[in-house]
């Protein structure tokens, strides 16, 4: 896989490949999270999702049918445009990732929804929790009590 995260100066905190990382305008990542089966990133302009069982997929680079993902990166799928998220969480209870973003919402994504070439992720609940930036999220171990952060 061809990411990375970075702060919001474009200074790499982490990698995910090893091949030179490539700067996409609006596409780089802030935040993941793992499930048993995935691997949830959030970026400037939405999430995206990688299902481990697609790891050695090809990507756009090998065996010429595209693929969403970038050359021989494993296929990704991508949400909606939303604004900055900043923030995941899983609940595995509820099959559900939270994600927290700059504009104050919260919005869910379904870990379960079926994926294909040509759709996007679709959000499940959205809501406006906060005035400012949602930075970080929460959920108890029993799943009944959920906490949000934000700066305002």
């Amino acid at each position: 896989m061809d990411e990375r995260l970075e702060d919001d100066d474009g200074t790499a905190l982490a990698g995910l490949s090893n091949v030179p990382p490539r700067r996409q305008v609006g596409k780089f990542l802030r935040t993941i999270v793992s499930t048993e089966t995935q691997l949830w990133a959030g970026q400037e302009s939405g999430v995206r999702v990688w299902n481990f069982t697609d790891a050695y997929e090809p990507g756009i680079g090998i065996g010429g049918r595209a693929r969403r993902g970038d050359e021989d990166a494993a296929p990704f799928y991508e949400s909606v445009n939303t604004s900055s998220t900043l923030c995941l969480m899983v609940d595995p209870g509820s099959k559900l990732v939270w994600s927290g973003h700059k504009d104050g919402k919260i919005r869910s994504w379904r870990m379960d929804q079926p994926y294909t070439d040509d759709s996007t992720l679709k959000e499940g609940l959205s809501w406006q929790a906060h005035r400012g930036p949602v930075i970080s999220m929460t959920i108890s171990s029993y799943g009944k009590s959920f906490f949000t952060w934000s700066k305002v």
